[in-house]
This record gives C-alpha cells, sequence and structure tokens, in this order.
C-alpha cells in the first residue's frame, strides 16, 4: 500500500494555482479581520486573475481532472464566498453609517453576508452538476465574478474618493443582489476569445491589461477592471437572454 499516491507533473501546475488562490483567499480573510480592508480587496482581485489563469493552463497542458473541479470550487467557495462577505461586514461595521448598527439591521447584516456566502456554495455545486447541459453559458453569475466584482467595487470607492458612511452603507444591499444573481436561472455567456480580427485583439489587449495593472495596483486599474467587469455583466446578460429567448421560440415552432 503506497502512503501517497504518485501525481503526474503536468496536473500540478493547475493544481498549484489553484492552491495560490486558496491562500490568497485565506490572506484575504485574515486582513478583513484585522481592519486591513483595502487589502483584503485587493486579494480578492488577485485571486479572480488566479482563477481564471489555472483553467488556462489546464487546458494547454490538457491537465483537466474531476478532482481539480473539486478543489477549485473549494477555493472559490473561501475566495468568492466567503472574503467578499467578510469585507463587506467589516467595512459596514467600522466605517458604515447608523443604518446597520444596532438591534435588527445589524442581524440583518449578519443574515446579508451568511445568505451571500450559502449562495456561492449554492452556486459552485449546481454548476458542478451541470457545467456539461450548458456547454456555452453559465446559469447565474459565477462566483469569480461576483467575489471580484464586490472587492473591485471596494477598491475602486477609494480611488474615486467616494469611500464613505453612504456608499458602505449600500454595500449589504449590492451583496445580497449578487447572492441573488448567484442562485439565479439568468443565461450569461462563457468568455470565449471572438471570432474576428479586431474583436480579438480588443478582447486579448484588455485581459493582457487586467493581468498587469491589477496585481501591480497601478491607479485606477480597479476602476478599470470593474468597468470591464460591469460591462460583461450586462451585455453578457442581455445577450443571454436574447439567446435563450430565440432557443424557446425555435422550439415552440419546432413542436408545432
Amino acid at each position: 500500500m503506497r502512503i501517497f499516491e504518485p501525481v503526474p507533473p503536468r496536473l500540478l501546475a493547475p493544481n498549484a494555482i489553484t492552491a495560490l488562490g486558496m491562500v490568497l483567499g485565506f490572506t484575504s480573510l485574515w486582513c478583513s479581520a484585522n481592519d486591513q480592508l483595502g487589502d483584503a480587496a485587493w486579494l480578492i482581485a488577485l485571486a479572480a486573475l488566479a482563477d481564471k489563469l489555472d483553467g488556462t493552463v489546464a487546458r494547454l497542458l490538457r491537465a483537466t481532472s474531476e478532482f481539480g473541479v473539486q478543489f477549485d470550487s473549494f477555493s472559490d467557495f473561501c475566495t468568492f464566498g466567503l472574503c467578499p462577505a467578510a469585507l463587506v461586514y467589516r467595512a459596514v461595521t467600522l466605517h458604515g453609517g447608523a443604518a446597520w448598527t444596532g438591534g435588527t439591521m445589524a442581524i440583518a447584516l449578519t443574515v446579508i453576508c451568511c445568505l451571500y456566502a450559502i449562495a456561492a456554495a449554492v452556486r459552485l455545486a449546481r454548476f458542478n452538476v451541470t457545467t456539461a447541459d450548458h456547454p456555452t453559458m453559465f446559469q447565474g453569475l459565477p462566483t469569480t465574478v461576483s467575489g471580484s466584482f464586490m472587492g473591485l467595487l471596494f477598491l475602486c470607492l477609494a480611488e474615486l474618493n467616494a469611500a464613505g458612511p453612504a456608499t458602505h452603507d449600500l454595500l449589504p444591499w449590492l451583496l445580497a443582489a449578487l447572492g441573488a444573481l448567484m442562485v439565479s436561472n439568468l443565461p450569461l455567456p462563457k468568455l470565449a476569445l471572438p471570432t474576428g480580427r479586431w474583436a480579438r485583439a480588443f478582447f486579448i489587449v484588455n485581459i493582457a491589461l487586467v493581468y498587469v495593472l491589477v496585481p501591480l495596483r497601478v491607479p485606477w486599474s480597479a476602476t478599470y477592471g470593474l468597468v470591464l467587469a460591469t460591462c460583461y455583466m450586462l451585455v453578457g446578460f442581455g445577450v443571454g437572454l436574447r439567446a435563450s429567448s430565440e432557443a424557446n421560440t425555435q422550439t415552440t415552432q419546432a413542436v408545432r
């Protein structure tokens, strides 16, 4: 009996990147607990880049595996389920106004943060068992997009000098909305390299800029990333709903 099973070397790279993302998540939780909220938000954004990178590396090395899928989900739950909830809870309790302090609203804040984490777990579990049924579409908002959106938004508020009690008091409502989107059935196209030359160049340039600017914490990089994430969600859900409507129309006509 072997105490440890040998791991094929090609599987190590993507799983190591996944592990790095999980470490970033753990560190973000520690930063939130120690009131280093800017660092906590930045680490969530970094983990989102790592999350996209591990899948790309796995496909390039032909190292996709069922273990990798499950390991990635555990990492995503920590980084994009727990960390945004911890960030919002700590930001509101430290820097929010009177809207969420004391009594019923303080309990409501805790409930919203817990429900967001549960929604992320539900989203990940559903994705693992239904992804083969929707090869080109996400059903609901991915946890990576949701978590990184919240992290980038927090950084963006600081870049715009808009961080204050009023804006912090809005964060729990936004967190609740993102949680609802994660468990919804709204179709969202998966990111793929466009076929057109100019569209492909635009896509590659923007992705490359994000991978360079965000890790270096270049001024306004969070705002830039937030704009891209917002455009992806708004345009993506619009395209997804249109495609779903057309598919339903074709199905109805075929039945008739």
